[in-house]
């Protein structure tokens, strides 16, 4: 096991933000690309009164690059969201390749082999592998709760389901789930995909 220093937040000061909104209107790839998009084609013909090409040619939809995560959506409303998480640094806009997922409703994120995010997310998953059912709850109330909250909550019979399964007390059990207390846990044979468990905390989107 290894604690897990939390990471640092990379910030731009909003004039910089603002500076390379705009700086894409001067770059046509990302609007050809765009366009080219296969969801984008779909959102055109969909939705023709919310998304026009003369409306994409103004913000086109992009991949904002941030060191752990992808963001696909508007540059404003992406640089946005990737800047208020631990994302690392911003690395620039990117054109959209032509099956990235659009949403209409929803800004989408995918996170990068070797992210914190990734990591922390992966490792939630494997605690509730090897809990028994009943008492795979009590993973994400560990990650949603403060420290006080969930050991006030933990009932002795969970707690002695952690201890049977993981070699884990309550406290390390919580630290464990919010990614602040590395496990090193071996990876399943197939790796599940990254959001297919309707409990995790964490979502791939946000509502625009």
């Amino acid at each position: 096991m290894r604690r897990r220093d939390g990471p640092s937040r990379d910030r731009l000061p909003a004039a910089a933000v603002e500076m390379l909104v705009r700086s894409v209107a001067a770059r046509p790839e990302l609007v050809e690309a765009a366009l080219a998009n296969e969801a984008v084609r779909g959102l055109l013909a969909e939705f023709p009164g919310i998304y026009t090409e003369a409306g994409l040619r103004r913000s086109p939809i992009v991949r904002a690059e941030f060191e752990h995560a992808t963001v696909i959506g508007h540059p404003g409303e992406a640089v946005a969201i990737g800047l208020r998480k631990n994302w690392g640094g911003f690395r620039g806009f990117r054109p959209l390749r032509p099956d990235d997922p659009v949403d209409a409703r929803f800004v989408l994120f995918v996170f990068k082999d070797g992210s914190p995010y990734n990591r922390r997310v992966l490792q939630r998953k494997a605690l509730k592998r090897r809990l028994p059912r009943a008492f795979r709850r009590w993973v994400n109330e560990a990650y949603r709760s403060p420290r006080r909250d969930f050991l006030a909550r933990l009932p002795e019979d969970a707690a002695a389901a952690i201890r049977r399964a993981l070699s884990l007390d309550p406290i390390g059990f919580w630290r464990a789930a919010r990614g602040t207390l590395d496990l090193e846990l071996p990876a399943p044979a197939v790796q599940p995909t990254l959001f297919d468990d309707p409990g995790e905390a964490i979502a791939p989107r946000w509502r625009k």
